[in-house]
């Protein structure tokens, strides 16, 4: 792990940052490219600055409370690290996909750091997997594949810089939408929730579930999420006997924590959804789909469960069809 800043801070929010000026990351000589064509170098300005068993995957697609505009400029982050095959994995999917998209996540894997934050530093060991070395900058990306970033703090600096930084030099302006994720590992259940921050078969199945549910939410066009809302998409680890590809999945309208005493969103003639936990549990290839204040990280109304869920409303399944 990157070395821990002194006076780390914890934030529960993007609002909570304020802005400040940067030094724009140097090049590196590194050389993990995945697209197949090189981004033109990021020009030389000052920009101000500003959230998986054995193995499960989850995505949190985070709503930004800025203007929005018809487009598909995505920041993809994650808290497991910039290098490993499962966030490169989606990088490359939703380019292809058709999305114009900037990896901005951790030097090293940070799983767990919740919403901790610190002024990134130099790093003072080597990137995960060696992919930078020893006294790289704070911030970098690859030689040649510039859109590919990593910022040494935790996720939530990570998405920051990419949100206030990078977006301005690559979409000329803020960001349409943040995907967070995929990750190893699960952010289920509301204790997993509150800490999260967020093998090359699973990793591909995984970037198709997320392109799935991205090509989903984003086609009602914009904005996309209510403001101060996030959507947590958990899903088991794909097998090619069990779940052989993204198509085999259904996504099923949960909640983080089940509560028989309030009523949520009707979905198939029932208000009462099950836990996210107890779907991906279940026998079978199903993806969890549940509705969270972006702050408390944790469940909202039924009505706010209602407006999300229609959008997405093409890619669910009735609860009713998971064993529970």
């Amino acid at each position: 792990m990157c070395r821990r800043p002194e006076g780390a801070r914890t934030f529960h929010s993007i609002s909570e940052f304020f802005y400040r000026p940067v030094t724009p990351p140097q090049r590196l000589a590194n050389n993990l490219c995945i697209h197949k064509a090189p981004r033109a170098p990021r020009v030389s300005k000052d920009y101000p600055s500003l959230v998986p068993m054995n193995l499960l995957t989850s995505v949190a697609a985070l709503l930004l409370s800025i203007s929005l505009v018809q487009s598909t400029n995505l920041i993809l982050t994650n808290d497991d690290g910039w290098a490993v095959a499962m966030i490169r994995q989606q990088y490359a999917a939703l380019i292809d996909a058709g999305y114009d998209v900037v990896l901005a996540s951790p030097a090293e894997n940070e799983s767990g750091t919740s919403s901790m934050s610190a002024t990134p530093t130099v790093l003072n060991i080597t990137c995960e997997f060696d992919t930078c070395p020893i006294g790289s900058p704070p911030e970098g990306f690859n030689a040649s594949e510039p859109t590919l970033n990593y910022i040494n703090s935790f996720p939530v600096n990570a998405v920051a810089f990419g949100i206030q930084t990078l977006a301005p030099q690559f979409f000329g302006g803020p960001p349409d939408f943040v995907v967070s994720g995929p990750n190893v590992g699960n952010n289920l259940g509301q204790a997993t929730v509150n800490i999260s921050g967020t093998v090359h078969f699973r990793a591909v199945v995984s970037s198709g579930i997320v392109v799935k549910y991205v090509d989903a939410l984003l086609a009602g066009g914009f904005p996309v999420l209510p403001a101060g809302i996030s959507v947590n998409v958990n899903w088991p680890a794909a097998t090619p006997s069990t779940c052989p590809d993204a198509e085999a999945y259904s996504f099923i309208p949960t909640v983080i924590t089940a509560n028989p005493d309030v009523a949520d969103a009707e979905i198939c003639g029932t208000d009462q959804l099950p836990a996210e936990t107890d779907v991906v549990a279940a026998e079978g290839c199903f993806v969890s789909v549940s509705v969270m204040n972006a702050t408390s990280k944790t469940d909202v109304d039924a009505a706010t469960q209602a407006a999300v869920f229609q959008r997405l409303d093409s890619i669910l399944s009735c609860p009713q069809t998971v064993p529970l």
